[in-house]
């Protein structure tokens, strides 16, 4: 049966067919008019701009990839995309069994692909600089504001007792913890994390959470039965939950005091770490001083 169109049914119909909407300069005034007044065509757009958003970030690290250089965007043989660099070293620590992270299919180094030529890429990249840019200059601000602070609450202490302020400490209590030695303290957790040996199981060594307020013990993170004795422990400043510590096993671990997982583990050392740190300007880099001397930076992610 033949169907016939109208004059404008068959215009209508060849548009559809081949232009498309989002690249073509075609779309009547009444129509983009009809998008600019249209509540629910602002949300379906800043919701589509989100959702690219969210699909332009690296899956490993959680950043948006670039378009060029370390960090250039890159195709596995899933499909599934990532920034080089990341999925560089996850499939170097990896060599006989890489998977992707994703849908764990295997796959190698020979298989990473480069992608070139995103516009989009491009654009997210300048906004990301613009965005750090903008976060650098409120982090000056923000500490202009607080000397600012502190010199005028000087000032009015000064002006009421006739002296400027005095500090010193004041005992506020006690707190015993069996066998504990090293420990860190989240001010915005409120916790103090020590590292301790349980009496009476063998001597296992357990990372313990306490209350800085009432001093109780909220949790024990158990370590794996082949730790040996931790000389140095260092809570994450950058707010993610993640703890690093050495031990006399020549081993530097990095553990989540969320999930009580351990993230990472760097084993057989050149010698036993004895102190160990976050970098406070780059939540991927840790260090560790060792007893031979040695100070040795990680990439933790």
């Amino acid at each position: 049966m033949e169907v016939s169109f109208e004059p404008e049914e068959e215009e209508e119909r060849q548009t559809r067919h081949y232009i498309d909407v989002a690249d073509s300069s075609r779309v009547s005034q009444n129509e983009s008019e009809h998008q600019r007044r249209s509540p629910e065509s602002v949300c379906s757009s800043s919701s589509s701009g989100l959702q690219e958003d969210k699909e332009s970030l690296c899956s490993i690290c959680m950043e948006v990839w670039t378009n060029g250089g370390e960090h250039q965007v890159s195709c596995l043989p899933c499909g599934h995309l990532y920034g080089f660099s990341c999925i560089n070293k996850w499939l170097q620590h990896r060599p006989s069994s890489g998977k992707c992270p994703q849908c764990n299919r295997a796959c190698s180094l020979k298989d990473v692909v480069k992608i070139y030529g995103s516009k989009r890429i491009a654009l997210l990249e300048e906004k990301t600089a613009s965005l750090s840019n903008k976060e650098a200059q409120w982090r000056e601000m923000e500490a202009e504001l607080r000397l600012e602070l502190n010199n005028l609450r000087k000032k009015i202490y000064q002006e009421r007792h006739g002296h400027e302020p005095s500090y010193s400490f004041k005992h506020k209590g006690e707190v015993l913890v069996n066998g504990g030695r090293i420990f860190d303290i989240d001010g915005g957790r409120q916790i103090l994390l020590l590292a301790r040996r349980l009496s009476g199981s063998g001597g296992t060594f357990v990372l313990t959470q306490m209350n800085l307020h009432s001093g109780e013990i909220e949790d024990d993170i158990l370590l794996p039965s082949t730790s040996r004795a931790i000389k140095d422990l260092r809570l994450s400043p950058h707010n993610n939950g993640l703890a690093v510590f050495g031990t006399l096993g020549k081993k530097l671990s990095v553990i989540s005091l969320d999930s009580h997982n351990t993230v990472l583990s760097y084993n057989h050392l050149p010698a036993a770490p004895w102190s160990c740190s976050w970098d406070l300007n780059n939540c991927h880099h840790v260090y560790a001083g060792l007893q031979n001397g040695m100070v040795l930076v990680f990439d933790a992610f």
